[in-house]
Parts: structure tokens; C-alpha cells; sequence
């Protein structure tokens, strides 16, 4: 359930808005920069060689993620 709102509020939370991005103090949300993507490694295949991925901020190869996600497994079953 909503509450009416009286036009001079509202009016007045909209200037009050507007007043903080010029002042300069609103910051927009921050984007997430696009992932890279994957590059070989020499520990490629291995849940060690996933977390390079991430580190180096690109997407994970197929055999990185595999292994990070059997690793997730034998860690779950302990």
C-alpha cells in the first residue's frame, strides 16, 4: 500500500535531488568493465589456473571452470 504524496513534497524532494548532482557529491553507479577474454596459462585445466582467470580479469576457459567446479564438488562432499 502506497501513501499519497502532497504535490509540494514530491516538488521539493525533486529540487533536493537535483541540487546534489550539481553540487557534485551524486556519483553515478559504477559500470563493471567487459571480461577479457581467456589466455592460456601454465596452470590452464587446474581450479589454481581458474583463479589466474579471474585475477588477470577475464573469463574463465572451459577446462579452468570444469576443474573449479570439481573442485567445488570434492570440497562439498568433505
Amino acid at each position: 500500500m502506497t501513501t499519497p504524496v502532497a504535490p509540494e513534497l514530491y516538488a521539493q524532494a525533486l529540487a533536493d535531488v537535483q541540487a546534489i548532482r550539481d553540487v557534485g557529491t551524486y556519483r553515478a553507479p559504477a559500470q563493471r568493465p567487459a571480461k577479457l577474454p581467456p589466455t592460456r596459462g601454465p596452470k590452464c585445466g587446474s581450479n589454481a589456473g581458474y583463479r589466474q582467470h579471474l585475477n588477470r580479469g577475464e573469463t574463465a576457459c572451459d577446462g579452468c571452470r570444469a576443474a573449479h567446479t570439481e573442485a567445488g564438488r570434492r570440497a562439498g562432499l568433505k
